[in-house]
């Protein structure tokens, strides 16, 4: 005869998202605890970069250049590998296949580290090879053998590494929800060494 407690979880929700979950879940209490406070990520840094899309290339590369003097840190030695303090990082890509999928930036970038929801052109045909790529860069990338994944959200959003210090979205994300979500995986180390979250648009 007693009515159970209740916990609603949610990735990070707008106000709106949670006002519906506690509204569905018919959560009325005046005494009902909503966290966090606030969605604010001090430690998150956000830079939007405005490019001719036949520029977009050059420009991923260009950012990646100056990455490390945005977080003060060497530019010499911010993509070496160093176990837990490799300095990782994120591209998200809105397709798997075409001039904005993961292989084709992934390609851009000079390597093969990229996770896709749907087999990729390259692997069409053969899933036990594709299963076994994406295996490979999962582990590589969790053990932190590898510094930088390219990846459709779906992918990137399973993700949660503190080392992440940046993110770039190589086109707009569907909605500021998305990007901030998506944006947040990066920043979990809980120390104040700020990350960066970029929009090549």
């Amino acid at each position: 005869g007693r009515r159970p407690t209740l916990v609603g979880l949610t990735g990070t929700a707008s106000f709106a998202v949670l006002t519906d979950i506690q509204m569905g879940m018919q959560v009325t209490d005046e005494d009902a605890i909503v966290l966090p406070k606030s969605f604010d990520r001090p430690e998150l840094r956000f830079e939007v970069r405005i490019v001719p899309k036949a520029s977009k290339p050059s420009a991923l590369k260009t950012l990646k250049l100056q990455i490390p003097r945005i977080l003060r840190s060497n530019p010499q030695h911010f993509y070496d590998l160093r176990g837990k303090r490799t300095n990782c990082g994120i591209v998200f890509c809105p397709h798997v296949n075409g001039s904005l999928g993961v292989t084709s930036v992934a390609g851009q970038l000079g390597h093969s580290n990229f996770f896709a929801g749907h087999i990729p052109k390259a692997f069409e045909g053969n899933w036990l090879k594709w299963n076994t790529h994406k295996y490979q860069v999962q582990q590589a990338f969790k053990r932190n053998r590898v510094q930088e994944i390219v990846a459709t959200k779906s992918f990137g959003m399973g993700i949660d590494k503190p080392n992440i210090r940046y993110t770039i979205h190589y086109t707009v994300p569907q909605s500021v929800e998305a990007f901030y979500q998506e944006a947040g995986r990066a920043g979990r180390n809980g120390i104040r060494d700020y990350a960066l979250c970029l929009i090549i648009y």
